[in-house]
């Protein structure tokens, strides 16, 4: 990606001051542009599709957000914006990836491999597709992140617990096929427009299954092989995301992508890399505005981004 003139960027987040919008302001201005931190809780559209905060117009020329479907407000004052603010991501693709069963339809209709999974409503549902995909059988959440929202279920019994407890929050539940293979690791590939810029290897404590950091896990650094990058790119872009982090585990008969993420937290991946994550983000937004500033109607490139 080359350096495209200037900008005045927007970083929409909440909190302003966490790691990730940080890091995106510093390398904004590391590249030139102007930047501008915008609390997600206080932005707004006026009728004329601009960004505002607190009611006054935001300057910039495009905006990336690190925004999860927790603040649906903004995400669709962006979307408005989109119509004259080139915006990483779009807010389909967000929703899409927020919903593990949305984006499992995605990467399986682009012929992207992943583990069988089945949405259920019912106890009787959810024993069939445990039989169907195999024994010890994954039990979660469509909208879980972390971990947090996700069990082992080893027998009926276990299932039927598992699916109680989940179920409080209501809602159906997935079952998915266990990889056995990649119990308690996976690899988490960050893709910045359609490239794979960053990578690291999640580990499980010992006994557990979940390799998420939240879940207690550690990183490791990685060197993904070529076929694990096509998929993870291809994920992405089954997906709608111009950021994304990619979840991938090694299965008997190679690589399989576990989900999307729509924006990857910096603080994890960053230290552990030492790769300007930050950087290719913001380089690919100033590209993209540059494009569609040189498009036919000044935003065309950016729309269909």
């Amino acid at each position: 990606m080359s350096s495209p003139a200037p900008r005045r960027l927007a970083v929409v987040a909440h909190p302003v001051d966490a790691y990730s919008p940080r890091r995106l302001a510093q390398a904004a201005r590391e590249q030139g542009h102007e930047v501008a931190l915008v609390d997600a809780r206080r932005v707004s559209a006026s009728a004329a599709r601009t960004l505002l905060l607190d009611g006054w117009p935001v300057e910039a020329d495009g905006a990336v957000h690190i925004l999860s479907t927790d603040f649906p407000n903004a995400l669709d004052v962006l979307e408005r914006c989109r119509a004259t603010l080139p915006v990483l991501n779009p807010r389909d693709a967000c929703l899409r990836s927020a919903d593990k069963h949305a984006t499992y339809l995605a990467l399986l209709a682009a012929g992207v491999p992943t583990p069988a999974t089945t949405r259920c409503t019912t106890d009787a549902e959810l024993l069939a597709a445990a039989e169907r995909h195999g024994w010890p059988a994954v039990v979660k959440r469509p909208d879980g992140s972390g971990g947090e929202q996700v069990r082992l279920a080893r027998d009926p019994a276990q299932l039927r617990a598992c699916a109680a407890e989940l179920r409080r929050g209501g809602g159906p539940l997935l079952v998915q096929r266990f990889v056995a293979r990649s119990s308690g690791t996976d690899l988490r590939l960050v893709v910045v427009g359609g490239a794979v810029v960053a990578a690291g290897r999640r580990v499980a404590l010992p006994g557990e299954f979940r390799s998420n950091l939240a879940q207690g896990g550690h990183g490791e650094r990685a060197e993904p092989t070529e076929r694990e990058c096509e998929l993870a790119v291809r994920a992405a872009a089954a997906v709608g995301l111009d950021v994304a982090g990619v979840d991938v585990l090694a299965d008997d008969d190679g690589p399989v992508v576990l989900e999307t993420n729509s924006f990857p937290g910096l603080y994890d991946i960053e230290p552990l890399t030492g790769v300007d994550v930050a950087g290719a983000v913001v380089a690919l937004l100033a590209d993209r505005l540059r494009a569609a500033a040189g498009s036919d109607d000044g935003l065309g490139e950016a729309r269909e981004a």
